[in-house]
């Protein structure tokens, strides 16, 4: 056995760890003392795998060089070569020519995986779907639960991922939403590139180090952001005229066009200081192979409901080759960057409306070689469970699905009820800074006059911090009083809210109660058990 290999003998909980570059092997957490896990629990991505004993790690990083043994529950000993060369040498020669580079690879006896998807439990397989519930909605029940592992952990799904637009939350640090549960935070590669520059974050050594998160990250590709700045009202800009597609009387007085749309990209001026810059497909991946995120989106062209089916069909056209584009450069970058971990890019399904447009759109992704999808573009309330479903019954199976930006708890459920494995949204922290609340009764203002004497938590049944520190009677002075704290707990406990609400639906789904759950939330917050599916 080589210095390398030979591990330090280590406590009961922890057999060894690396003589080099000590890092720690565990075990199996079942039989660990509760309040060894609370400690875990605390400042850690780590929480249900405790509970559930699908334990990988106890840092808050997994090494690099460990092996999981399958079904053994145990890591085996660090397997790296840390004994010679720089630490930057030793991640190349142990990544560079990793097979595991996608989901569905085969790991090489002495990698990590760098990210797959494994799905558990399917409602659709009849497990706590009622015979009448099937009958009623055509055994369209989707609802599922799984896990996506990347280099910066896991995330159990379905799964919330708040967002993080500038790597950081509007008023919350990173370490709470840690302590409140979250598993995963999106970041936007269009704000950070203009500020403060993708290459920074490359400097500093991605974007969970950058933040301080350290847990897996995503990144959207910007294409909404750059796309909207097109007009006042958020339209698309016609490709050939540069004008709105609803012409300039619908672009709001005063506005001044800030992007233009061809076949090979955009031009867009920085919303921050005029300055003309020009993203393509390619300019895309660059950018979030920078910011370094787990997860990825392709490069794509945003449209509205109020575009017609024509241009529809041509940005449609437009985003398919752009999806290409995408995969072409992001597997030339993922060979230059062979020393960095692994990061996985998801495909962008749009089409509007329209379900041919939409099922085309999953066939034609489908077989580019995308680790998984997001689902896109404008999307009507209404008719969100529809097209949804649409996608997903046109995806492989074996890949994760993402919705982008979904607004209310009860999107939360059309999402869960359709296949959908994430989904992000930045509801919680955007009413709560105009100090609205979730409870499970329904949203509530907390400036409303009733709630000076009262000095009872948002919810009683809530563990956020805000709620086990702070009285509705406190944070209503706190907003009366203008003060900025007010929206920092308010938003801990909306985030907390949503991230338990999720968290409950998951395990729900894998103890076959997932409606009597889903109902009697939804009976609860909105008077209504139907959800919008």
């Amino acid at each position: 056995m080589t210095r390398a290999q030979r591990p330090v003998k280590g406590c009961e909980l922890h057999p060894g760890k690396c003589g080099q570059c000590d890092e720690v092997f565990v075990r199996d957490l079942t039989t660990a003392p509760e309040s060894f896990k609370a400690d875990l629990r605390v400042g850690r991505r780590i929480r249900q795998e405790i509970d559930s004993g699908v334990f990988v790690e106890c840092r808050q990083r997994p090494c690099e060089g460990q092996r999981w043994e399958a079904g053994g529950g145990m890591h085996r000993q660090c397997t790296r070569d840390c004994s010679a060369g720089s630490a930057s040498s030793r991640r190349k020669r142990h990544h560079g020519d990793s097979a595991v580079r996608h989901n569905g690879g085969v790991p090489s006896p002495d990698s990590v995986p760098a990210f797959s998807f494994q799905f558990h439990t399917r409602l659709r397989d009849g497990k706590g779907v009622p015979e009448a519930r099937i009958r009623e909605n055509g055994g369209q029940f989707q609802a599922r639960t799984g896990t996506i592992t990347t280099p910066h952990g896991q995330i159990q799904t379905p799964a919330f991922i708040p967002v993080a637009t500038q790597a950081a939350m509007k008023a919350v640090l990173p370490e709470s939403m840690a302590a409140e549960g979250a598993q995963a935070m999106l970041a936007n590669a269009y704000h950070l590139f203009l500020e403060p520059g993708d290459d920074v974050l490359d400097e500093a050594g991605g974007l969970s180090t950058f933040m301080n998160w350290p847990g897996p990250t995503f990144t959207d590709s910007g294409g909404f952001q750059v796309m909207s700045l097109g007009s006042g009202l958020g339209k698309v800009i016609d490709m050939s005229t540069g004008a709105s597609p609803l012409g300039d009387s619908q672009m709001a007085p005063g506005q001044k066009r800030m992007a233009r749309v061809d076949d090979d990209g955009v031009w867009f001026r920085s919303y921050l200081n005029g300055d003309l810059h020009r993203f393509t497909p390619e300019v895309s991946m660059r950018v979030q192979h920078n910011i370094g995120a787990d997860i990825m989106f392709a490069f794509d062209e945003l449209t509205t409901l109020h575009n017609t089916r024509a241009y529809q069909e041509v940005a449609l056209e437009r985003t398919r080759k752009w999806a290409l584009r995408c995969v072409s450069e992001h597997h030339r970058l993922t060979q230059e960057r062979a020393h960095k971990p692994y990061q996985a890019l998801f495909g962008v399904i749009q089409g509007a409306q329209y379900e041919d447009l939409r099922r085309q759109a999953c066939r034609d992704l489908s077989g580019m070689g995308f680790d998984g999808f997001g689902i896109g573009g404008a999307l009507e309330k209404s008719q969100l469970g529809t097209i949804v479903r649409w996608c997903t019954e046109e995806l492989p199976e074996n890949t994760p699905k993402h919705l982008l930006g979904i607004s209310e708890p009860d999107d939360i459920f059309t999402a869960i009820d359709n296949g959908v494995d994430t989904f992000d949204c930045v509801s919680p922290t955007r009413v709560a800074r105009s100090s609205a609340v979730y409870s499970p009764t329904g949203r509530f203002n907390l400036t409303n006059i009733r709630f000076k004497r009262d000095f009872t938590p948002i919810s009683d049944t809530c563990p956020c911090y805000t709620c086990t520190h702070y009285t509705r009677a406190y944070l209503r002075h706190l907003f009366k009083s203008k003060e900025r704290n007010a929206a920092t707990l308010a938003s801990i406990h909306n985030e907390r809210f949503v991230l338990d609400l999720v968290a409950g639906a998951r395990a729900a789904i894998d103890d076959g109660t997932y409606f009597e759950y889903r109902d009697e939330f939804l009976g609860s917050y909105y008077g209504t058990t139907q959800p919008n599916i």
